[in-house]
């Protein structure tokens, strides 16, 4: 059965964009898990860029995770930036986590939180001036995961989305995720930078706006090209519905 999620997506007047990840970023995440029959048990959790230490004879800069009350509970990841990329440190190592300078069919090859997964990366498309990201541009990448156990890399499989100096549009130390992988979803609901909301992604429920987005000839893929089926013919994936000045993002599972 089908799980749809959508999404309203609304734009301020925000400030340039970065070329890298900033102190002060506070990155407002939902994470929902799925337990059928039943409905996505959901919760918020919040990461925050403040603060730097030396490790290793260079500068880090310290996420820090927040509590739903706003108190600070520990450093979550020690983070670099240099250039264009972000390197995460994992056992006493600076990993490689995004290189924001991707331009398409440029290639890259990363870690996420837990380091243990190869993660190769293809660049596909630029998308410049996001509309649902507050205008800030956004990259789309092809994900190719390494198989361990049988020594081999699978073919491109699925895609992700990058906001460029930001991050993931799903989960910050989780680059390859996208927000219908596994037993639930996670989505960055909120950027602000410095105090200051960049962009929010209202994570709305469900039947209605599902069912409108599947009958409607506005439903497009994640590039734009038209999409049309009902609701039960609809492939796994990201869709978007656009209505007016509105678009909603929904999940196909």
């Amino acid at each position: 059965m089908a799980f749809l999620l959508a999404f309203m997506a609304n734009a301020w007047a925000v400030p340039p964009q970065p070329a890298n990840i900033q102190q002060g970023m506070q990155y407002n995440l939902w994470e929902a898990l799925i337990f059928p029959p039943n409905e996505p048990y959901g919760y918020p959790f919040t990461y925050l860029t403040d603060g730097t230490e030396e490790v290793n004879g260079v500068e880090a800069m310290l996420l820090h995770y927040i509590d739903s009350e706003g108190n600070k509970k520990n450093v979550r990841a020690y983070l670099h930036t240099e250039g264009s990329k972000v390197y995460l440190l994992h056992d006493d190592q600076w990993e490689l986590l995004y290189d924001f300078g991707l331009q398409p069919g440029d290639e890259m090859q990363g870690v996420t939180y837990y380091g243990k997964e190869k993660t190769k990366y293809r660049c596909r498309s630029i998308i410049e001036h996001d509309e649902e990201y507050g205008g800030w541009s956004t990259m789309l990448l092809e994900v190719a995961d390494y198989n361990d156990f049988y020594d081999y890399w699978t073919d491109y499989r699925h895609e992700c989305k990058w906001i460029i100096g930001v991050g993931s549009t799903t989960h910050l130390l989780f680059p390859t995720i996208n927000t219908y992988e596994g037993n639930g979803f996670t989505v960055l609901e909120s950027l602000e930078w410095n105090g200051e909301q960049i962009f929010k992604v209202e994570v709305a429920g469900t039947d209605n706006i599902a069912a409108e987005a599947t009958r409607s000839e506005q439903v497009v893929d994640l590039e734009g090209r038209p999409v049309k089926g009902s609701r039960e013919s609809l492939a796994p994936g990201v869709y978007i519905v656009r209505s007016g000045a509105e678009s909603r993002k929904f999940v196909v599972r």
